[in-house]
């Protein structure tokens, strides 16, 4: 499976929306996001960490 995961700045901090979970996170550095993406996803689809793809985009950068 492969995730698509939508990133862009929110003040401080990057926004990151999974949009095929309509759940999102936050992250404080660039080199967290998909650490955080992965997070988000295997809690709320309880899967494992590496079980799965991301496709990573970001927006207005």
């Amino acid at each position: 499976m492969c995730y698509r995961v939508d990133v862009s700045r929110d003040g401080e901090f990057w926004h990151v929306s999974v949009p095929e979970i309509g759940h999102v996170t936050q992250a404080r550095y660039r080199g967290e996001v998909e650490a955080m993406a992965r997070d988000l996803i295997a809690i709320m689809q309880d899967v494992e960490l590496r079980s799965f793809e991301l496709d990573v985009h970001y927006l207005d950068t």
